[in-house]
Parts: structure tokens; C-alpha cells; sequence
């Protein structure tokens, strides 16, 4: 196996800089997602070869620029973000440990860090995607594996409105010790992402940020959105009449609790299911909320693996949001949110 790793100019987007190249704060009041940097990805699945490269001297649309570069020309950061290690695990599945380092010294700016950081996928050519016509959503299900799960809030940045899987860069969850989610200036973490199969692939940082004024007010600063939901999925026996019930769990994890309003689930061509209400916790990352839905196989689906849907519906203030891009450093693009749900999959046997 070889790993190919070009120099990484991690692009930070503050939402401008000044003059002297450095960054400065922004004037909203409330967080909103940002992109933090933009990559692209080979993985040869047979060979294992990776090649990551920095979007810069690219553009979207023939006008975006993705780069910090006119940041990082005097003081250029080559380890920023970096694949350590490729694998696989035992289900062969490629799994990719990545490094990331926060560029900026926290002694000149701490009041730079940011919050609910995420890396997300999304394949760069035409890729396979599920229909759940049931909540009128398409899905690349086949590109990764053990994602924290699925958005659409890039939609009108990558002009592609299907829903893509995200990796969660910090994760309270797994320690059950509240940061806000924080990547504190200056500080250094790796995570893993890991892919179904090899492929060309762009990948988008995101963030939560919003201006300080010397100090955090969290929940404020951090996503408004859920920001990891997870599915556990029962087990039917092929035997089971239309109407056995069996329970799907879905823990969501979200700072905004009360913003939530449904959760939906879709089996294709199985069942539908919903929920209001909660049954137990708030949303934090050592007590997430818990939802119990009951769901059958209507149509008496033989053996088998069918892959599910729930859709965690959030309401939003002015019932959309803002994506926030610093394409050169100086000038902010706004993108329009209108999705603000977080999806997760999940695979219900029969047996």
C-alpha cells in the first residue's frame, strides 16, 4: 500500500481577513455552518493508494476559488490535515485515519474555536443513490460505512441536493464528557472516516462559529441542527405476521432538544413509522434523546437485509439558515439551508 499525501493548506474561514492577512471576527449574532476546507480524494481499493489534495485553484461554478492560500502564504500550515493510515476492517471496508490540526496559535487568537466540526462525503462522479420516496429523499447509502449521519446542508454550495454522510471530527459522545464539541485553537485531533468501497470523492470541513466577543456562549455557537443520530434496528423472524411490531431505537444527540418536532422512518417497499415525543433524555452528548418506534413488516418481506431511513426534523428560526464561504479569504457567500434534518440509515433483517 502506498500513501500519497500532497501538501495541505487547510482553509479556515473566519468570515474574512484583513489587510495583514489575518483573520477576522464575524458580526453574526448566532452560529451557522461554515466551510472550514475543501479537498479531493482517490482511494484504489484494490491497491489501498490514497491521494488527497486541497481544492485550491478550483473553483465551483467556475467563479468560487476554495482556498486560504492568500492566509497561508507567509505562514503556510503543510501538516494541517493529513491522512495517518489506510486500512481495512473486518468487513473489509477501507478505513481511513485522518489528522487534523487547528493552524492558529491560541496565545494571538483564542477567540477562535469552533464547534460541532465535521467531515463531509461526497462522491465527485456519479454515484448510486436510494430513493425513500416516502420522505422524498435520495441517499448515498454505498460510499461509507459507520457515518455519524447524513445532511443536506451543502446543497446549494455542490449544487447536488441528495443526502451525504458526515463524520464527526470531535465527538463527546464517545468520551460522555460535554466540550460543546469544541476544536480548540491550536489543538490537534484525528478521527476516522471509512468507505464501502474505493472512488473519487470531495470533501468538505464544516463548522459552527459565531463571534465571541471574548467569550463562549454555548449552545449558541454550536449547530442548531442534531449533530450524530443513531439507529438501532430490530430483528424480524420471516414467520412474523404484517402486524408484529418490533422496535427501532434512535438515540439523537443535539443541543436544541426542543427544536425537534418528528422523526420519521422509511423502509422502503416495508413500512413508515413516526414519533413526537421522546421517551427519555436531552439531547446531551452522556444522555441523548431516545425515541421508540414501533414498525412492522407490512408486506410480509421475505429473508433478507432491507436497508431504513429516520429523518430527524428540526425547526429553524425564519424557517431557513445560512452556509457561510469565504472563497478568498476576504469576501463571505452565503448559501441558503433549506433542509434541516439530519438523516441516519440502518439495516433491518428478516430471518
Amino acid at each position: 500500500m502506498k500513501l500519497f499525501i500532497t501538501t495541505i493548506i487547510i482553509m479556515i474561514v473566519f468570515m474574512g481577513c484583513s489587510k495583514e492577512n489575518n483573520p477576522m471576527t464575524p458580526t453574526i449574532a448566532d452560529s451557522e455552518p461554515s466551510i472550514m476546507g475543501a479537498y479531493e480524494l482517490t482511494i484504489d481499493e484494490k491497491t489501498l493508494d490514497v491521494i488527497l489534495t486541497p481544492k485550491r485553484g478550483s473553483s465551483l461554478y467556475d467563479k468560487h476559488i476554495v482556498s486560504g492560500l492568500n492566509f497561508f502564504t507567509l505562514n503556510p500550515c503543510n501538516d494541517c490535515f493529513y491522512i495517518e493510515s489506510v486500512g481495512l476492517d473486518n468487513n473489509n471496508n477501507i478505513v481511513l485515519d485522518i489528522h487534523i490540526k487547528h493552524p492558529f496559535d491560541p496565545a494571538k487568537r483564542p477567540d477562535l474555536d469552533v464547534f460541532d466540526t465535521a467531515l463531509v462525503v461526497v462522491p465527485s462522479r456519479d454515484t448510486e443513490r436510494k430513493s425513500f420516496v416516502d420522505i422524498g429523499e435520495h441517499v448515498y447509502t454505498d460510499i461509507c460505512t459507520n457515518q455519524d449521519g447524513f445532511t443536506k446542508e451543502l446543497e446549494h454550495l455542490i449544487g447536488n441536493n441528495t443526502c451525504c454522510p458526515f463524520f464527526l471530527i470531535v465527538d463527546d459522545s464517545k468520551t460522555g464528557f460535554n466540550t460543546w464539541n469544541v476544536f480548540e485553537t491550536g489543538s490537534t485531533c484525528s478521527f476516522s472516516a471509512t468507505f464501502k468501497k474505493g472512488g473519487y470523492f470531495n470533501l468538505y470541513l464544516t463548522m459552527s462559529y459565531s463571534s465571541n466577543e471574548g467569550e463562549y456562549v454555548n449552545p449558541q455557537f454550536n449547530r442548531e441542527v442534531p449533530w450524530k443520530v443513531e439507529a438501532i434496528p430490530p430483528t424480524f423472524n420471516h414467520h412474523d405476521g404484517w402486524n408484529k411490531e418490533r422496535d427501532l431505537i434512535v438515540k439523537v444527540y443535539t443541543w436544541r432538544p426542543n427544536n425537534i418536532y418528528t422523526v420519521m422512518v422509511s423502509i422502503p417497499e416495508m413500512t413508515t413509522g413516526f414519533s413526537h415525543d421522546s421517551v427519555s433524555g436531552n439531547g446531551n452528548p452522556y444522555n441523548p434523546l431516545v425515541f421508540i418506534i414501533p414498525i412492522r413488516n407490512e408486506t410480509l418481506r421475505s429473508v433478507g437485509v432491507y436497508t431504513g431511513i429516520v429523518e430527524i426534523m428540526n425547526e429553524y428560526e425564519n424557517n431557513y439558515g445560512e452556509l457561510i464561504h469565504t472563497p478568498d479569504g476576504v469576501t463571505n457567500d452565503y448559501y441558503r439551508i433549506d433542509n434541516h434534518s439530519t438523516y441516519q440509515t440502518f439495516e433491518v433483517t428478516v430471518e
